[in-house]
């Protein structure tokens, strides 16, 4: 596990997306992509995080919106704990730890947390 991205606004506020080993974590409303966001501002395939070397590296996909990391806007970024990301009208909070999931803010009792599975849940 490389880290979390907890939504903490949004129509998906509260929802925990863990960011696994594999490559590239593709951040979108589309089915293709990890997070399948219900954020109809998101593009289908937004941006994605690649990890090489040791680096979660955010990388915008020439989206229409754009994509913002602490309000400024990104074409490339080295994710950093704490990290901010907005895609459409959607933030969300880079964690590495998954401890900071419950005092992350803005998340609340009767969130969920769903982890980013290829795999059906059973």
């Amino acid at each position: 596990m490389l880290g979390w991205l907890i939504v903490v606004s949004g129509p998906d506020q509260g929802q925990a997306f863990e960011i696994e080993g594999r490559a590239p974590f593709l951040i979108g409303r589309g089915a293709a992509t990890a997070t399948q966001l219900a954020d109809r501002s998101v593009s289908r395939t937004h941006c994605r995080i690649d990890f090489e070397r040791g680096i979660l590296r955010l990388i915008d996909l020439d989206s229409k919106g754009g994509t913002f990391v602490n309000g400024q806007r990104i074409t490339q970024h080295e994710l950093r704990e704490g990290d901010t990301i907005r895609v459409g009208g959607t933030e969300l909070c880079f964690q590495r730890d998954p401890a900071e999931i419950a005092t992350t803010p803005g998340r609340s009792d009767r969130t969920s947390v769903r982890p980013a599975q290829d795999e059906p849940e059973s």
